[in-house]
């Protein structure tokens, strides 16, 4: 049952995961039609969002290696 209930938490985070890339996708094209200034902001969200894949990467293996401790 405990595998049954993980392998629906993964498909149910990827299909989210998944439309938000969608979603983003055309954000994204939005905001490339604003010239220079969407342009700018496009990168902005970029380095928002790799920095907070960082930071949430680096809490995970703070966590690992505070468990193992």
């Amino acid at each position: 049952a405990a595998t049954f209930v993980m392998a629906l938490g993964t498909g149910i985070t990827v299909a989210v995961l998944a439309s938000l890339a969608v979603g983003a996708r055309g954000f994204a094209a939005q905001l490339g039609d604003l010239g220079g200034r969407g342009e700018f902001g496009a990168r902005a969200i970029e380095v928002l969002a790799a920095a907070a894949i960082l930071v949430f990467g680096l809490l995970m293996l703070g966590g690992a290696i505070a468990a193992r401790g």
